[in-house]
């Protein structure tokens, strides 16, 4: 399960954002100074949420690296189907590179399933100033079909619209990733179209189907959905 986390490759004087977590956009503020301290203030915390006694989302930290980088590693066929230029990741090192730069900027999570190391999860493309943000996943093979991550998506909106204070939550999803448009609509987004050619795969591009929830949308209709079934 696993909405794409995009990458640059590092060479030479290019910075490394690997595949493992996502294009970062650079957060616009409104204030900019207070904004970045609250930001700043927030990524220190290593906020963490333990969610029906088997689920542990984590702020992520570089004494992951490995534990991601192990999992990569051992399913690169599997993953590599909707994580794009997945085989750019060689090394833990870049793993690490990886981990440097988007602490920096967004809250990223892995997460833990009774105790091991399930995938990540976070957030991405965060507009302070207007209020918005958009989700980002992938789960281990091994760890699909036990609702991990409905009910992680589920806790980190609820934390975008309570603490963050977001007003707009957005999951983008490849078109034919199955499993992975599953959980926009198990969680009661509202689909918003398709992004054409949104993203390149694998030497090709595919559309984007983009979901989105608001503040506003009912909580009744979302706390009923999450629990429905499972990926």
């Amino acid at each position: 399960m696993f909405l794409s986390f995009l990458y640059v490759v590092a060479k030479k004087n290019i910075f490394l954002y690997s595949v493992v977590f996502f294009c970062i956009s650079l957060h616009k503020y409104s204030n900019p100074r207070t904004d970045f301290l609250t930001l700043k203030n927030m990524l220190k915390e290593k906020t963490q949420f333990f969610i029906g006694g088997n689920i542990l989302l984590r702020q992520i930290s570089l004494g992951d690296a490995n534990d991601i980088f192990i999992t990569i590693n051992s399913q690169r066929e599997y993953l590599r189907k909707w994580l794009p230029c997945i085989d750019h990741i060689k090394t833990v090192n870049d793993i690490e590179d990886s981990i440097s730069s988007t602490i920096k900027s967004e809250l990223v999570f892995v997460i833990h399933y009774m105790g091991s190391f399930a995938g990540l999860i976070g957030f991405k493309n965060t507009d302070k100033l207007n209020k918005r943000t958009g989700i980002g996943y992938w789960l281990s093979e091994k760890f699909q079909t036990k609702g991990i991550i409905s009910q992680s998506v589920a806790k980190l909106i609820e934390f975008a619209f309570q603490k963050l204070d977001m007003h707009r939550v957005e999951i983008k999803c490849a078109r034919g990733n199955a499993s992975g448009l599953k959980i926009p609509q198990r969680l009661a987004f509202s689909f918003e179209g398709i992004e054409r050619d949104g993203e390149f795969l694998n030497g090709n591009f595919v559309d984007l189907e983009v979901y989105s929830k608001l503040k506003t949308d009912n909580p009744e209709n979302f706390k009923h959905s999450v629990y429905k079934s499972e990926e």
